[in-house]
């Protein structure tokens, strides 16, 4: 990138993106931005995301903003090392209702997958990823 970040004046979400009125409809300004540097209405980009090539969401320079998928600016996120989640696991997990402990338990346990499901507090998807080690890998 040539060009510096272009930030938006106007009151911005928690992400950090700015939004701005149209037409009495707020919308995100970055949005706006590409569709007026592309010649585009809003409507004609529904469905997609506009990705900063910065990782500023406050940013509304049209050089550095791509129409893309939810998945590419995923892979975005992943490439350039902003998934918060990352190294995060079990227990260091804001929200997790289960313990390393109970996790081995419901290993070892012979009880249906419901039966935990209810004892633990949470759904049988939950336990069948725990017993496949889709979830709880490091256990």
């Amino acid at each position: 990138m040539t060009s510096p970040c272009i930030l938006t004046t106007h009151c911005r979400t928690h992400f950090g993106h700015g939004q701005i009125r149209i037409k009495g409809v707020l919308h995100a300004h970055h949005r706006v931005a590409y569709c007026k540097a592309h010649g585009l209405q809003l409507d004609e980009i529904k469905g997609k995301v506009v990705r900063h090539t910065c990782d500023n969401p406050a940013c509304v320079n049209p050089e550095h903003l791509l129409l893309g998928t939810m998945k590419d600016n995923t892979q975005d996120m992943m490439a350039r090392g902003r998934n918060r989640y990352k190294e995060q696991k079990g227990e260091q997990i804001g929200n997790h209702k289960l313990s390393e402990e109970d996790v081995r338990a419901i290993r070892s346990s012979k009880k249906t997958q419901v039966q935990l499901a209810k004892e633990y507090g949470v759904t049988q998807a939950n336990i069948s990823y725990i017993l496949l080690r889709k979830s709880w890998k490091h256990i």
